[in-house]
């Protein structure tokens, strides 16, 4: 293919002007890598600024001062030396550079490529065929990254033997032909009557071109409008259309869009009553997204990746719902409970909830949560004021013999945010973390010996948190008192919840709870409608009855056993963990009713805990 002639007058015509200018289609940066060899280099040109690579730098900086041009060039090096890393040369041949080759180029995510090598292969003894493969294997490779290339042609050469400078010929125009509008003439108008390089642009040793030359091949680039080919790139990569779902089950679903060509899709999909968005990649035009709860709402949308760089705006949301929950599946979490990866973490969590056992099923990977930032999986809700979050850690497979699974007390969702953190390991016993200053580190107690089933609970009271195990979620033993100031104080809202870590990024561990209860006090400066409304609310979701609450001199404990059995009771102090009454009562049944006020609890906050057969109740008492 013979080079356009309005592009050809064009170079020639600027590399006698002082400066080379186009108007752009946009101003966006762009970052591009040229490969090749001692032309790429700057060779023959002085200074080195002058060299055709350096002058395109700083022509494209002019555009925006962000562009980046990274220059691979070597001299000496022939097409061989750009080969990917999964090729293998022929023996008589020069391995790859592997720093310098087009699988460096493309981990640098560049927008576009340049090529130049200009008479190396030629000198070097190899055969048209060879050269033609080593170019197509490296632009293919740019061809599955989505990312274009320009290729120049062959250059003239001082001291060729005929057959040389026909291979030469050959192989400019088979680089015109082959790689067609993508192609750069680096010949035409360069050569003496012999096919040497002309004297006018010679650097005087017969292989390279001297200032002048370079000037007409930085023109040359310039006259390709690079940037706004990559302009129009961006413009051209749209949101894909057409969005719908099928094949919903109670756990997957499949969703699918109008393919529009681009290199891959970024897939996002949420809960719809969750903020954090999943993202999944796929090269397809669909996707089949799994691990979902069932009776549960789901948003998604999708992004086409036009490059490494290039990206549309997401598409409009489409949602779909899965399948009802069949009796005791695991299903969406109790209405005001969230979820969320925290950290980072390379396999995103889950978690659902049994309503017919009380039982919350979570899944999460990451690191730990024991260093300077976090990485676990979290299943939280807003709290304010004192109280108290307790659990019974039923089980935690053995995913990592450190991995945890336990109740937090967050300041924030944010990776490094102040917590206390006390659960359970799979193989190490219990433990006791806590930060008390952000992005700091976090000191641990262990405590062996301890493992699923098992309770765990914290207390909240001001600035002080209390640690209690339990082997049967009656009798508590306190295991640490922890300051954390101001953490909570003052109406600010932190978090409670559940938390595992599987102690790897890359892998999911898997972790039961049930009989969970936040038992959050309303501060004592708030009304006394707003305390009755709060502890009434209580009560009528409960069992177990405690009155008048808030309590003066006398409260009263109040509940029914249909059959007998043997059932505990307990009363516990937020604020310092200590037991001020037990009870344990063998083969009870029937009403039980009991003035409590011969106890003489002073005015706080404190837990009122029924155990029997039907499980774990409890009730927050406030003591005026």
């Amino acid at each position: 293919m013979i080079m356009n002639s309005t592009k050809l007058v064009l170079g020639i015509f600027l590399s006698f002007c002082s400066t080379a200018a186009y108007s752009q289609v946009c101003t966006q940066a762009f970052k591009i890598v040229a490969i090749g060899s001692s032309t790429t280099a700057g060779k023959g040109a002085t200074p080195i600024d002058s060299a055709w690579v350096n002058r395109y730098t700083v022509y494209v900086k002019g555009i925006n001062v962000n562009y980046t041009v990274t220059n691979f060039g070597v001299s000496g090096y022939t097409t061989y030396k750009m080969q990917p890393d999964s090729y293998t040369p022929p023996a008589n041949r020069p391995l790859q550079d592997f720093k310098r080759n087009i699988t460096k180029a493309l981990s640098l995510k560049p927008d576009a490529i340049i090529i130049n090598f200009p008479s190396n292969d030629v000198v070097s003894g190899y055969t048209i065929q060879e050269q033609q493969a080593n170019f197509i294997r490296v632009t293919d490779e740019a061809k599955k990254a989505n990312v274009p290339v320009w290729v120049t042609t062959t250059q003239p050469r001082n001291n060729l033997t005929a057959q040389q400078v026909a291979d030469q010929k050959t192989m400019r125009d088979w680089i015109k032909s082959y790689y067609k509008e993508k192609s750069i003439d680096f010949w035409t108008g360069m050569t003496s009557a012999k096919d040497s390089i002309a004297f006018i642009y010679s650097y005087g040793d017969g292989i390279h071109v001297n200032n002048t030359g370079h000037r007409i091949f930085f023109e040359r680039v310039v006259a390709e409008n690079i940037p706004d080919t990559l302009c129009l790139r961006v413009q051209n990569c749209l949101a894909p259309s057409g969005l719908n779902t099928g094949n919903v089950t109670i756990s997957k679903a499949t969703v699918r869009w109008n393919s529009n060509g681009a290199l891959s899709y970024n897939v996002q999909y949420k809960p719809s009553s969750e903020t954090n968005w999943q993202t999944i990649n796929t090269a397809a035009d669909s996707l089949v997204l799994s691990g979902l709860n069932c009776s549960t709402s789901y948003l998604y949308r999708v992004q086409s990746a036009c490059s490494a760089n290039n990206a549309s705006p997401y598409s409009s949301q489409a949602s779909f719902t899965t399948l009802t929950c069949p009796v005791n599946a695991c299903g969406p979490l109790p209405s005001g409970i969230s979820t969320m990866d925290v950290g980072t973490v390379a396999i995103a969590g889950s978690a659902c909830y049994i309503t017919s056992t009380d039982t919350y099923k979570l899944s999460g990977a990451g690191d730990d949560v024991i260093k300077y930032t976090d990485d676990f999986r979290y299943v939280y809700k807003a709290f304010t004021g004192d109280g108290s979050i307790d659990v019974k850690v039923v089980t935690q497979n053995n995913s990592d013999t450190a991995n945890e699974a336990g109740v937090m007390f967050r300041e924030s969702l944010a990776t490094g945010a102040r917590n206390i953190f006390v659960g359970l390991t799979s193989s190490t016993g219990a433990f006791i973390q806590s930060r008390g200053t952000t992005n700091a580190a976090t000191s641990v107690k262990r405590i062996v010996g301890l493992e699923a089933p098992y309770y765990v609970r914290m207390t909240k009271s001001g600035s002080t948190y209390s640690v209690f195990t339990s082997a049967d979620g009656v009798t508590w033993k306190l295991e640490k008192n922890i300051i954390m100031d101001g953490m909570g104080t003052n109406g600010a809202t932190i978090y409670a919840g559940l938390a595992i870590n599987s102690h790897k990024k890359n892998v999911l561990m898997t972790a039961e709870f049930t009989q969970w209860h936040i038992n959050e006090a309303t501060p004592l400066i708030a009304s006394q409608r707003t305390l009755k409304a709060a502890v009434a609310m209580e009560e009528k979701s409960s069992a177990l009855k405690v009155f008048p609450n808030p309590a003066g001199k006398s409260f009263f404990v109040d509940f029914s056993i249909p059959k007998p059995e043997n059932i505990s009771i307990a009363v516990i102090g937020v604020g310092d963990g200590r037991i001020y009454y037990t009870e344990s009562l063998s083969n009870f049944s029937g009403n039980y009713h009991k003035d409590l006020g011969n106890l003489n609890l002073a005015g706080g906050s404190y837990i009122v805990a029924l155990k029997s057969k039907a499980g774990n109740k409890s009730v927050f008492l406030l003591k005026q």
